[in-house]
């Protein structure tokens, strides 16, 4: 049976989908590199499901079943290279799926446990759009390399002299670059740092918990590894500013929501976690049981619905994999009363003098009208409902009535949730 021979590697991940594969010489790097790469691997990938993106010969594939694995999928965008990985599994007995996919044009629709991209990054025509599907392909963990800046990337990156000065004092920070001429050559296109694929990973997206940093035996590499958060079962309580989510939260925590609890399928509350929004974006473990999050919906919807998967809220929602959605109720007169007493009465407390501009005075201002609050609702609950959750609203003055959606806005459009007219509070 033939040996694994770890000098020989996958190549990229996806080539130039225009002009074929790259330049002979970044792709002999490329196969070069991946047999040291494996090493940063983790060693027991037991019971998992892996894809190999940029598979190559199949290299990084086999590890992963001489590691454990229970299902491997190797793709790459060359079908010699397919070719070539198959004859290699057959000779070694092993059951690997490989596939001639561009990642770069299509990905496949199921989802991995760990995936797997060690030297396709520096060859994508689409680095960032490369780095959103293998975060999308993946459940637990992405494990990606990425080239350190050396000479050849410099020179395959056509940069002048003054270019790599500046190149060398900025190693260490998120920086990217784009070749000039780029779309007319098979040469590099793009240069993403370290730091630039960390930022991405855990900036743009909010899907890992954390980022760490292996180091391979080969120096030209770094491979940074991101746990996805995973939350068992989410419970969200949204509502606008001042609708009573702080009330409601110290209910729960004292044990004077026994109805809702029941209604929630919440057992014990001391074995929930209470957090924020961001509280929960910034906790550092990648696996939580029982979560219940707070979350003010009001200054989000006065972006573009149409934009609002681009927000924080959508990947942490998606991290569930049991969700439940409350929505706090407030009528209008009744939202801007402690509108009022807390966020006015605090800014006054804190500064001496009312607010003049700023958040807080647009808030106010928005709660003066009573339509516009009902439209909020709305917009949230139109945006909710693309969630696979169970969806409850919860009227403010009585936590024991539970409505649907349906039955809020057959209310709401008969105007007997709305109370009365708003007047104007005395400034």
């Amino acid at each position: 049976m033939e040996s694994i021979d770890r000098t020989q590697c996958g190549s990229n991940a996806s080539s130039n989908t225009h002009g074929g594969s790259t330049q002979l010489a970044s792709e002999r790097r490329n196969r070069q590199s991946t047999g040291s790469l494996v090493d940063a691997i983790p060693d027991d990938l037991t019971g998992r499901s892996v894809l190999c993106v940029g598979a190559g010969d199949g290299t990084c594939c086999f590890e992963a079943v001489r590691r454990g694995a229970s299902r491997v999928v190797g793709i790459d965008v060359r079908h010699d290279h397919i070719d070539a990985a198959r004859r290699r599994a057959e000779s070694l007995g092993m059951a690997v799926d490989f596939r001639q996919l561009d990642f770069d044009a299509r990905y496949p629709e199921e989802t991995f446990d760990d995936v797997i991209c060690l030297t396709g990054l520096s060859q994508s025509v689409a680095p960032v759009v490369l780095l959103d599907r293998l975060v999308d392909s993946c459940r637990e963990r992405l494990i990606i390399g990425v080239e350190r800046l050396n000479r050849s990337i410099l020179k395959e990156l056509k940069l002048n002299w003054w270019r790599r000065l500046l190149f060398g004092a900025f190693t260490s920070t998120p920086i990217a670059f784009v070749s000039p001429n780029a779309p007319r050559r098979r040469r590099r296109r793009f240069y993403l740092s370290t730091e630039a694929v960390r930022c991405i990973l855990t900036e743009r997206r909010q899907v890992f918990s954390h980022v760490e940093t292996a180091h391979p035996s080969d120096r030209r590499y770094d491979v940074l590894i991101g746990y996805k958060r995973r939350i068992e079962n989410l419970i969200v309580i949204a509502g606008p500013t001042s609708a009573g989510k702080t009330t409601l939260k110290n209910k729960l925590a004292s044990g004077q929501a026994n109805e809702l609890c029941k209604e929630l399928g919440i057992g014990d509350i001391s074995c929930w976690q209470q957090m924020e929004f961001y509280d929960l974006i910034n906790h550092p473990r990648a696996e939580l049981p029982n979560v219940i999050m707070h979350y003010d919906f009001h200054a989000r919807l006065k972006w573009n619905l149409e934009h609002e998967q681009m927000f924080e809220f959508v990947d942490i929602v998606n991290s569930a994999r049991n969700l439940k959605i409350v929505t706090l109720w407030t009528a209008p007169d009744q939202l801007r009363k402690q509108f009022e007493t807390s966020e006015i009465q605090d800014h006054i407390r804190r500064t001496g003098v009312a607010p003049k501009s700023g958040k807080t005075l647009r808030l106010r201002e928005d709660y003066k009208d009573a339509n516009k609050i009902v439209q909020y609702y709305r917009c949230w609950l139109d945006f909710a409902s693309s969630f696979e959750s169970k969806h409850y609203i919860l009227s403010n003055t009585d936590e024991t009535r539970m409505m649907t959606v349906e039955q809020w806005e057959s209310e709401c459009s008969g105007g007997s949730l709305q109370s009365q007219p708003v007047d104007r509070v005395a400034e």
